[in-house]
Order: structure tokens, then sequence, then C-alpha cells
């Protein structure tokens, strides 16, 4: 099936949290978008997992979504992993995430913002809104962070890559300069 303008597609985002040694940490979040969105246009919606620190610093984990105006605000870099159908919408994926499990534990032995959109992922597959992707969500997490660290970005554009790790310059070019 040929991409069409109008279908809303589904990335990774990649959020800068902190410099640890010379190494980024990064937040994920699932986001949905139009393919060359224009910044300041329109909105994109965010799907994310956090902690909370609740009294006597007990560390819950939470979920929530918000409309993002100003992508390369908020993100360091994403990853395209598919197509929706176009008759997805935020309140029906808003309705499938408070399903996702919000484990105390994950893949480094503590529970991370991407064991959140692993289990989002999945369920997206499960209900036939994503097609299965390309490889391993742990290998395009990779590939992704990878990507991020690679990448030099600045305002209007979020820099772009495939499930491959490979940048693709058809989404959020800078005007006249190479994303990367």
């Amino acid at each position: 099936m040929a991409p069409n303008e109008s279908e809303v597609r589904l990335y990774l985002g990649f959020i800068a949290r902190h410099q640890q040694d010379a190494e980024v940490s990064y937040k994920v979040s699932l986001f949905t978008a139009q393919k060359n969105l224009q910044t300041g246009k329109e909105a994109l919606t965010r799907f994310f997992a956090y902690n909370k620190l609740m009294p006597l610093e007990l560390e819950v984990n939470s979920y929530r979504y918000e409309n993002v105006e100003h992508p390369a605000m908020v993100f360091t870099s994403c990853v395209a992993l598919g197509n929706l159908p176009p008759e997805t919408t935020v309140k029906h994926l808003d309705a499938l995430f408070q399903q996702v499990f919000l484990s105390k534990e994950g893949h480094k032995n503590k529970w991370q913002t991407e064991d959140w959109a692993h289990s989002a992922i999945q369920m997206l597959t499960k209900e036939g809104l994503l097609e299965e992707l390309q490889a391993d969500f742990w290998l395009v997490w990779g590939r992704g962070y990878t990507f991020a660290n690679a990448t030099k970005f600045g305002y209007p554009a979020v820099p772009v890559c495939n499930v491959s790790g490979q940048p693709l310059a058809s989404e959020w070019p800078l005007p006249g300069k190479s994303t990367l």
C-alpha cells in the first residue's frame, strides 16, 4: 500500500534527559503525527509513561498523553515506526495505552520509559493497528538511541530515522541543510 499523506504515523521519540559520563540518557515516548508535520501549524500527540514520586518517596509509574506544538523543542530525534489506520483517534489510542501494564521491573533490572513503549507497540500490533516492526523492538530502540547520539539537530527540524537507523531526509528537513 502506498503511503498516503493523510495517514497518521507512529514514531518513537527520544528526549534528552541528562548526560552521564560521555553518554546522554534519553526518555522515550510514542507520538502520532502527519508526515512532514509543520512546527506550529498542527500539534502532534505524545503518549508516554513517567515516574511519579509520592509521599514517603514511593515511586509510582503513570501514563498520560499531551499535545506538543513545537516538536523540535521536545524531541532530540525519532524513529518512524509505521502508519496507523486513518480512523485511529487519540481517544482510541489513549484507551488502549491506559491498559498497558506499568511494571516496576524493566529490561535493565529497573523500569524505563522504553519498557512502556515496548509494551504499547506490542498492544498496537496485537490490535492490528500497527504492522509488525521489521526488527525486534530492542534492536529498533538501540538503533534509535545511536541515531539520537549521532544527530546534529536544530529548530525547527526533528531528525527522523527508519527502524534500521537510516536517516529519512523526507521528514522534517532543515531548509537548505542536512539534518545530520
